[in-house]
Parts: structure tokens; C-alpha cells; sequence
């Protein structure tokens, strides 16, 4: 047991689903799977320029099996520097479409 700063709260190691739980009603992570052929880029890339706001990637879940929080980050395969990262709950199992902002 531990005390979250973050939280503000009190966590337990849960042995069977091996993360921290709050026991302050946090839902603690999701458990998914997603096929990266379900990948759709909607990005304009200008070299030197900041993006602005409007560029993203969208992903679709197909395999929630478990609510709870998410975080994903992805990193652009050339020099550009552009980053896209994505967080939020997933409040209910199947499948979901999410976005990943630049």
C-alpha cells in the first residue's frame, strides 16, 4: 500500500490484474488490443512549421476488455519531429474510435 501524491489518495497493488488501484474509485487502466491497420492520419506536414491543433491521428480500439484509463503516444518514423499522444477513459468494452492529437 502506498499513498498517491498525484491522487491524493491511498493505492494497493492489485496481485491478479498487476497495476495500482486507488481507493479513492479510480478505475485504473484499460485492457486493450488494436490493429494498427485501423490507423487513419490526418496530418499536413509543412517542415519548420508547429501544428495547430488540427492534425491527428485516429485510431480505432476494436478490443476493449476491460474499462478504465488509457494513454498512447506515438512518434513520427521521419526527421519532422511531430508527436501525437492521446489519454482519457474508456467507459465501456467493445470497440472505439479515438483520437491521438499532434
Amino acid at each position: 500500500m502506498i499513498y498517491n501524491t498525484t491522487e491524493n489518495c491511498y493505492n494497493f497493488w492489485n496481485i491478479d490484474e498487476k497495476e495500482w488501484k486507488s481507493m479513492c474509485g479510480s478505475v485504473g487502466n484499460a485492457k486493450f488490443t488494436f490493429d494498427c491497420s485501423n490507423v487513419v492520419l490526418k496530418v499536413d506536414y509543412i517542415k519548420g512549421v508547429e501544428t495547430d491543433g488540427t492534425d491527428y491521428i485516429s485510431i480505432t480500439i476494436d478490443n476493449i476488455t476491460k474499462i478504465g484509463n488509457y494513454f498512447i503516444t506515438a512518434t513520427s518514423d521521419t526527421d519532422n519531429g511531430y508527436s501525437f499522444v492521446g489519454q482519457g477513459t474508456f467507459t465501456t468494452t467493445g470497440t472505439q474510435v479515438i483520437r491521438l492529437y499532434a
